[in-house]
């Protein structure tokens, strides 16, 4: 009687695990991920405040993509260029304070930016900010895939 109670449960458990979906589909489940289409947003970081930027490419925070389905994820990181802060703003200066930051960064964490380009006009702060967004969503949601496709 135990073992049927057992593997009565054990059948449970396995279908129910197949019942629950895969990036809001339960056949996404068994398909390879190349087989896969994603939403994917560019720019994904470029959104209105709290945090915006100059130039705009998307209407919703990553956080706010994630909870529409957005899947795939196209992020600018570049080592963050601050630049000169003794009053001149030549771009020698600018291009010797690159060099300078990206060989004593203190917290390579914090010096990985999501921005355009460059750090100079568009800069959506640490890389890590927005990865601890989604690394909470696939907490709560460990059956979704997350695509970054990563630009500089």
């Amino acid at each position: 009687m135990l073992k049927r109670i057992v593997w009565l449960v054990a059948s449970a458990a396995m279908v129910l695990g197949q019942s629950e979906p895969c990036n809001g589909h339960v056949e996404l489940c068994a398909r390879p991920y190349n087989n896969v289409s994603f939403a994917c947003t560019h720019n994904s970081y470029s959104s209105p405040p709290p945090n915006a930027l100059l130039v705009l490419n998307q209407e919703n925070s990553i956080e706010q993509q994630l909870n529409d389905g957005i899947r795939a994820f196209m992020l600018d990181v570049v080592r963050n260029k601050p630049v000169a802060t003794d009053g001149t703003s030549n771009i020698f200066n600018t291009i010797a304070s690159w060099f300078s930051r990206a060989k004593n960064a203190d917290d390579p964490l914090e010096s990985v930016h999501l921005c355009h380009e460059s750090c100079l006009l568009i800069d959506k702060g640490p890389l890590v900010d927005s990865l601890t967004v989604i690394r909470e969503f696939m907490d709560a949601n460990p059956r979704e895939i997350i695509t970054f496709i990563i630009e500089n």
